[in-house]
This record gives structure tokens, C-alpha cells and sequence, in this order.
């Protein structure tokens, strides 16, 4: 990636992390990139790529531990408003555990 094209996609995210909104604070935002094609899906702070890394990449394991947490915590809203920020929707489905 050339420091032109980082430029580019540092300003389509607004200079922050496209997880959290965090800003760099000083250090440079990470390029969080697909190991395995090596596609560029946007910039993300330390903590937020380091998460994805402790995570290997599986979506999978991510979303079982996003229903972990909000199953602990009673947090659903918090979810659905992350969505719709988004502009990602839901379908009605029984959870039955």
C-alpha cells in the first residue's frame, strides 16, 4: 500500500478506527487486511486489530463470543444499535439455549 492510498482510506474513515471510532492518538491506524487474499477491509486502532488477531480472523469465534457477552450481560440493544449504525439488519429467529 503506498502512503497515498493509506492517505485515501484514513480520510474515507475520518482518521479513526472502523471498530470503535477511536482516534489514533498519535500513532498511525493499522491496516487490518485479509491474511489469507491479502485484501484491505480498513484502518483500525492497536486494540482493535489486536483483538481481531487474538481472535484469528474467525468471524465464527467472534460471534460466539459477542452472544457470550451479551447473553452475560443482558445486552441486546447494544448489539442492535451497533447494527443500525451500520445499516445491517436482523431476522427474526428463536435463540433456544
Amino acid at each position: 500500500m503506498t502512503v497515498e492510498q493509506y492517505r485515501e482510506l484514513e480520510a474515507s474513515s475520518r482518521g479513526c478506527c472502523d471498530i470503535c471510532g477511536a482516534t489514533a492518538r498519535g500513532r498511525s491506524l493499522s491496516v487490518d487486511h485479509c491474511h489469507e487474499t491479502g485484501r484491505v477491509r480498513g484502518l483500525l486502532c492497536h486494540h482493535c486489530n489486536t483483538a481481531i488477531g487474538l481472535f484469528r480472523e474467525d468471524p465464527a469465534l467472534i460471534a460466539e463470543s459477542l452472544v457470550y457477552l451479551v447473553g452475560v450481560s443482558g445486552a441486546f440493544d447494544v448489539l442492535v444499535d451497533a447494527a443500525r449504525r451500520r445499516d445491517i439488519t436482523f431476522r427474526e429467529t428463536a435463540v433456544a439455549r
